[in-house]
């Protein structure tokens, strides 16, 4: 479908003098609440970075998934290794070669089901993940739970699930080291939802495995905030040590008022000695991976190690509900995060 609308793109241009007009929206709905200043935890980032800009002169509609081909080539040297633009037609499911579907009750007491029901491509070039008010019985409900059954009770105490949603994951399909992750998408910002972009290494129980979050959108504090972050092992079982990178949403807002209906460019960039993570060529978070070592990890595996230098890690996009979401505001519903591509670039050596 991209190479179509190139193809129509190039025609226009050729028989008009004029420059491209994008239309703008019907209705803009930015969040209510009022916009504050940006706070210390934004930080300061060199300014020095590269930063190989990913938006080439031809114009596209930034209200619109990007009907371009994907480049094949950065102009760090870096070639395109693995990509999935999501143009199949209306209704088409995941790619199975590409992707699997979390189930159930997964993580953070979360309020929806994951089932993969709620991934499907819409025609225009998008894979939409929908956050739905729907009412799913949970097969692994376990009354005598609602007072124990460990750290994980609440998984088997609900008997119904009142959300559902979905978590696509490369896990046993595709794994990388290093390069540059470029994800473009549009986020649900409404209240409930917690979107993610994010990568998980492949050894060893979480945190020891390492995580990777190029994007989370969250209430952080009581503020809706935009966040990157890296976690590792501490010396405690499940409890990481984290460098977060938190950007208040109202400064987002403030700078573009029709920001939630637009996509956006995430990109992680990946080596040995540090991990950066941008939005729309914006520096969020630098981590220094010489921080990154393990902890003792509660004898669970990977002591010593640095996840994020001695493995591989996996992808995921996933959009919860509740939790750090939020409670969620049933009017919005249901909720849709569009994913227009996925990109993943590398050396070849």
């Amino acid at each position: 479908m991209k190479k179509e609308l190139l193809f129509a793109m190039a025609f226009v241009t050729l028989f008009s003098c004029k420059e491209d007009v994008v239309t703008p929206p019907e209705e803009n709905t930015p969040p209510t609440e009022e916009p504050t200043p940006p706070t210390e935890e934004d930080g300061d980032k060199d300014s020095s970075i590269p930063m190989y800009p990913l938006l080439p002169s031809l114009k596209y509609d930034p209200l619109k998934p990007d009907p371009r081909e994907p480049q094949q080539e950065l102009e760090n040297g870096m070639k395109l290794v693995w990509n999935d633009e999501f143009n199949d037609p209306k209704g088409t499911k995941p790619n199975e070669e590409k992707w699997t579907h979390e189930e159930g009750f997964v993580r953070n007491n979360e309020l929806q089901y994951y089932t993969d029901n709620n991934t499907f491509c819409d025609g225009e070039g998008n894979m939409v993940i929908e956050g739905r008010i729907e009412r799913l019985e949970n097969p692994k409900y376990d009354p005598s739970c609602k007072g124990g059954c460990g750290g994980n009770h609440w998984k088997h105490a609900r008997q119904y699930a009142d959300y559902t949603s979905s978590s696509m994951t490369t896990q046993g399909k595709y794994s990388f080291k290093y390069g540059e992750v470029i994800v473009r998408a549009k986020i649900p910002t409404s209240s409930g939802a917690w979107p993610a972009i994010w990568t998980l290494g492949t050894k060893h129980e979480w945190p020891g495995n390492g995580e990777l979050d190029i994007l989370e959108y969250y209430r952080y504090g009581g503020k809706p905030s935009i966040l990157a972050n890296a976690c590792w092992a501490s010396d405690q079982a499940w409890v990481g040590r984290w460098d977060n990178g938190v950007h208040e949403f109202s400064k987002f807002i403030t700078k573009d008022p029709e920001w939630t209906l637009k996509y956006h460019i995430w990109r992680e960039v990946w080596d040995d000695k540090f991990i950066r993570i941008y939005l729309d060529d914006e520096l969020m978070n630098e981590i220094d991976l010489s921080t990154t070592i393990n902890g003792k990890n509660g004898n669970l595996g990977g002591a010593g190690e640095n996840p994020f230098k001695v493995q591989e890690h996996y992808l995921l996009l996933n959009l919860a509900i509740g939790s750090n979401g939020g409670e969620p505001y049933r009017p919005n519903f249901p909720l849709h995060y569009y994913i227009d591509y996925v990109r993943i670039y590398q050396h070849q050596n």
